[in-house]
């Protein structure tokens, strides 16, 4: 028998081609589009702040496009608007560097586990 992350391994590879996954949510995920501020905390440079587009959103996570990689596990605060309160929060679950037709970095795909399915 396979263990957990032995089936992820082999899921991550199955499709036609680097860009296509199985989808192994288990919450709807939803397209969205739009721009926010994301608060990326402490860093090795001081306090990271940037804008982020907006690409899904799900019961349990956040995509979004960001100007700088993220590191994996680094909490970070999604606030819409003008709100003083930020609208999402969580960990970084994966960021993934996005290049162009031309070869040349375009920003970072990042996934936020904001963790709220395993609270239910």
């Amino acid at each position: 028998m396979q263990s957990p992350s032995d089936v992820d391994s082999v899921l991550d590879r199955v499709g036609d081609g680097p860009n296509r996954r199985i989808d192994r949510r288990r919450v709807p995920r939803y397209e969205t589009c739009g721009s926010a501020v994301a608060d990326f905390g402490e860093g090795p440079d001081g306090h990271v702040v940037a804008g982020v587009e907006l690409i899904d959103s799900s019961a349990s996570g956040l995509g979004f496009i960001s100007p700088t990689p993220v590191p994996v596990g680094r909490p970070v605060r999604i606030y819409i608007g003008h709100s003083p309160v930020p609208d999402r929060s969580g960990r970084v679950a994966r960021c993934i560097e996005i290049k162009g037709p031309d070869g040349r970095i375009r920003g970072w795909r990042v996934g936020l586990d904001t963790g709220y399915a395993r609270a239910a």
